[in-house]
């Protein structure tokens, strides 16, 4: 970015950052601030590690539904492989995500 910070992840509609899930709302300010540098959307994926961070999940949405935040959303969790090809696995992920699919 222009002053030095750095998106997590930049595709060509959305500015996202990755954040665990207690940083749930460090995640709301950071990828809104990305969104604003790159003129992208603003998006977050929240890595969830155990069943217990669902609350996570849960309090990212209802802030962003109560405030109406221009945010997409997408969860991912320890079933996921992050250990090889993280770049080219999301880079798959969010292209079929932002194109609509599941």
């Amino acid at each position: 970015m222009p002053d030095g910070t750095r998106c997590d992840c930049l595709t060509d509609t959305h500015a996202i950052e990755f954040d665990f899930g207690e940083k749930w709302a460090e995640s709301v300010g950071q990828s809104l601030y990305y969104g604003l540098q790159t003129g992208k959307e603003p998006g977050v994926v929240l890595i969830l590690e155990e069943d217990s961070d669902r609350k996570y999940w849960i309090r990212l949405n209802t802030t962003i539904d109560h405030h109406k935040l221009p945010i997409k959303t997408w969860e991912t969790n320890e079933d996921d492989d992050f250990s090889e090809g993280i770049a080219k696995k999301f880079s798959s992920w969010f292209s079929l995500l932002l194109k609509g699919g599941e």
